[in-house]
Order: structure tokens, then sequence, then C-alpha cells
């Protein structure tokens, strides 16, 4: 707008200069010369139409503010390995019996033999039973076998198996009936079994 006023004064000093050469040439009268208008009033009055610019502050800058790199995340826990599920094992028994004493049968335990994997014999009026130190939870494998001992004599056996014990059945020739194993006293006469078994892991 500053051009405006500077064209507006110029004009009226123009028509002044015009205004007195006139009066000169002729002989007339001079005017009264009229009174500048004051720069600060064509200003004033020329600005109102513009209302005057607020300046735009900056905001403050707090902990989200674009520009700032933001605090370091503090650091997590690692999360703790858990502990690998527990496996079941592998139990083998192994070994021979043979008849010891009138009422009673036994592991073969010497230089040249050693049972493994079980705990006591127990005799019983149709059968042997072999116990195991373990509750098994599925039973892999288990046979019995005469030796050549028995077999001459027309012994056979069949094993039934439980899951902490096997039961011998003794049967002669091709009877299907089961032997009192008290009365077999063949001497030196073994029964040969082995098998495995999964025991579950302990519990807790």
């Amino acid at each position: 707008m500053k051009p405006t006023r500077t064209v507006t004064a110029a004009a009226a000093i123009g028509a002044t200069t015009a205004t007195i050469v006139t009066a000169l040439v002729f002989g007339q009268t001079l005017p009264a010369i009229p009174e500048p208008i004051p720069a600060a009033a064509v200003s004033s009055t020329e600005d109102s139409t513009n209302p005057p610019v607020v300046p735009v502050l900056p905001a403050p800058e707090g902990p989200n503010t674009p520009g700032e790199p933001s605090p370091p995340e503090p650091p997590t826990e690692p999360e703790p390995t858990p502990d690998p599920d527990p496996v079941p094992t592998i139990e083998q028994v192994g070994g021979s019996v043979r008849w010891v004493s009138k009422a009673s049968w036994g592991f073969v335990d010497n230089a040249s033999h050693t049972p493994y994997g079980v705990s006591r014999v127990e005799v019983r009026a149709d059968r042997v039973r072999i116990h195991f130190p373990f509750a098994a939870s599925q039973v892999r494998d288990f046979s019995a076998t005469v030796d050549e001992a028995f077999a001459s004599s027309g012994v056979r056996v069949g094993a039934s198996v439980n899951l902490s014990y096997a039961d011998v059945f003794f049967y002669m020739g091709t009877s299907t009936k089961a032997v009192d194993p008290r009365k077999l006293s063949k001497a030196n006469a073994n029964v040969w079994f082995s098998g495995s078994f999964i025991v579950p892991p302990p519990a807790g």
C-alpha cells in the first residue's frame, strides 16, 4: 500500500505547483495552499482494512514433539527357557531261572550268568512269577524259552506279561494243562527270558 500513498502525495504537490504557476502568469491571487495530508493519517486510514499480523509462536517441545528423538525403550526381560518335557525310558530285563529246591525257584546268578532288570522270583502252583523293580506303561517285547535240558524232556513254556511282572507257565509234551513248576526238579535245567518295557518319567 506504500506506492498508493506516494502517488497521492505527488499528485497533490503537482496540482499545487500548477496553480501557483498559473497565478503568476495571469496575475491572479494565489489560493490558499492546502495543508498536506500527514502520512500517518493516510497510513492509518489505509491500514484499517488490513488487520495487523499476529506472530505465531512455536509450540513448546514435549516428549512427543516431532524431531526430538524418543527416549529409549527399557530393556525387556528375556523369557525363561522352558524345561524340556520329560521323556519315558526303556527298561530291559533278562536272565534265567531254575529250580533251586522243592519249594522254590531262583535266578541263575554266578560267574557266567547274571540277571538284569529283575527283582525277585515267586513260585505259584501253576507258574513262576518274575518281578520287575518298575511299573511300565507299555510292554515292548518279552520271550521265554527252555534250555536243551528241559527241551529233551519234553518241557515247554509260555509267558503272560504284565507291566510289573511276567508269569512263566510250564507244559509237558502236547498237554494244554499247566504243570506245577515245583515238580520239575530236573537238575541244571533253565528257563531263559528277556524283554523290554517303556517306563514313564517320574511324576512332577
